[in-house]
């Protein structure tokens, strides 16, 4: 009796193990992305604009097939505060993910003239995030009345 209930406490102790170094593995794969975003905000906080833009496609070899796409976004990007004014402060709206392959964040980025939609796509290949779309748009009324009426269809119960 003594040896079966040893065996068992063995097996839940090490059952509880297996499941925090998953959950830990779990957590940190999705901070891997986490931690590139607030180093990119890190970097627009000080106005360095051109750095952040390229550490944020920094970490897709990719992308360089789509150089010229991404040069245009990075010139636009750079003369950001020229339009809107200096950068505020950052705020989380949404963050899916499909898969855990695939993430999809938003944020709410806001300038001293008018607030702007910041948009990353993290994509998981093998075993590390990389950058698979970053974009940015003044499109929040179209954003909110979308997420809105989504909202509505996907929480709204049916009637019978």
């Amino acid at each position: 009796m003594n040896a079966k209930y040893l065996l068992l406490v063995a097996l839940v102790v090490l059952a509880s193990f297996g499941i925090a170094l998953l959950a830990n593995s779990q957590s940190s794969s999705s901070s891997d992305y986490q931690k590139r975003v607030e180093s990119f905000f890190s970097k627009v906080k000080v106005g360095e604009y051109q750095g952040a833009i390229d550490y944020i496609y920094s970490g897709n070899p990719w992308l360089s097939t789509k150089a010229d796409e991404i040069q245009k976004v990075k010139s636009q990007f750079i003369g950001l505060p020229n339009l809107v004014g200096p950068y505020l402060g950052h705020e989380l709206l949404s963050e899916e993910s499909l898969a855990g392959r695939l993430v999809h964040i938003d944020y709410l980025v806001a300038f001293e003239r008018q607030p702007i939609r910041f948009a990353f796509e993290y994509y998981k290949s093998k075993d590390d995030w990389m950058i698979y779309s970053f974009s940015y748009a003044d499109d929040l009324d179209d954003w909110i009345k979308e997420k809105a009426k989504l909202d509505f269809i996907y929480k709204t119960p049916p009637k019978d």
